[in-house]
């Protein structure tokens, strides 16, 4: 009898949560980001603390590597959604700034 291969691993599990965190980030969905951070947290738990002496080191370096190229991407959408929010925020005291002034010279 073959052997029975899962078609949907661990792995695979984290990979997808990972990419769709990317996309998230991507579409400046922060709350939904957060939310699947959590998941993921738990999927990066589960695959690196289990029994994975049946996968080839070289295969496992590459999966770091994958995991560690998404992480990168996601942290520069993560500081660029960071800096906008920030810029965001500066133009609203600005406003607020301005509207106490000229409220200030109307009386």
């Amino acid at each position: 009898m073959p052997e029975v291969i899962p078609l949907y691993t661990p792995w695979q599990a984290l990979l997808n949560a990972s990419e769709s965190m990317l996309e998230l980030a991507r579409n400046e969905d922060w709350l939904s980001l957060a939310e699947k951070d959590i998941e993921r947290q738990t999927l990066l738990k589960q695959y690196f603390a289990g029994k994975n002496s049946d996968i080839p080191d070289l295969l496992q370096v590459e999966r770091i590597q994958q995991l560690q190229a998404i992480d990168e991407e996601l942290l520069s959408q993560c500081l660029a959604g960071r800096e906008d929010t920030a810029t965001e925020l500066q133009n609203i005291h600005r406003g607020k700034t301005a509207d106490r002034a000229y409220l200030g010279n109307a009386s």
